[in-house]
C-alpha cells in the first residue's frame, strides 16, 4: 500500500480532531497545535502550501538586522536613497524668478481656451416678430390637435 502524502495525512488528522472535539473548533485548534508540536509530518502537511510565503516573510524580518551590502536584490528592506531636502522657504529673488518664468511662458494677457470659446459662443439675438408669430402658430396647432382627439 502506498504511503499517503503529508497533505492528505494532515487533512485526515484535522477531520479526526474536529470529530474528537465534538465540532468545537476552538478545542480542535488547541488539540492540533499540541499535535503539531509532537508530529513533524502533520506540521509539514499543514504548512507546506504556505512555506514559500513563510520563508519570504522570515527573510524580510531578518533583513532588518543584516547590513544592506549583504542583502539580496529581492529583499524589500533595502535602504532607499534619500531624496535631497526640500527648501523650507523661497527668497524674494527666487519668487521673482518663478513669476518671471511663468509670465514668459503664459504671457500677460489671459488667453481664452478653445473650449471656452465654443461653449460661450456669440450671444443669441432677440427673436424678431416673424419668429415669435411662427412659434405662436405652432403652439396653437398643437393645442388644437390635442383638444380635437
Amino acid at each position: 500500500m502506498a504511503e499517503e502524502s503529508a497533505r492528505a495525512y494532515a487533512m485526515r488528522l484535522v477531520r479526526d480532531t474536529i470529530e474528537k472535539a465534538g465540532g468545537d473548533r476552538s478545542a480542535a485548534r488547541r488539540m492540533l497545535l499540541q499535535a503539531c508540536a509532537r508530529d513533524a509530518r502533520l506540521l509539514g502537511g499543514l504548512t507546506g502550501p504556505f512555506l514559500k510565503g513563510i520563508i519570504a516573510h522570515a527573510m524580510e524580518n531578518a533583513g532588518s538586522d543584516i547590513p544592506a551590502s549583504k542583502l539580496g536584490s529581492t529583499l524589500k528592506n533595502r535602504q532607499k536613497p534619500k531624496a535631497p531636502p526640500k527648501p523650507k522657504s523661497l527668497s524674494n529673488e527666487g519668487l521673482e524668478a518663478v513669476i518671471g518664468t511663468l509670465t514668459d511662458r503664459i504671457g500677460t494677457a489671459p488667453a481664452q481656451s478653445r473650449g471656452a470659446a465654443i461653449l460661450s459662443g456669440p450671444r443669441p439675438t432677440k427673436a424678431g416678430d416673424g419668429h415669435r408669430q411662427s412659434l405662436q402658430t405652432l403652439a396653437r396647432a398643437f393645442a388644437r390637435k390635442r383638444y380635437d382627439s
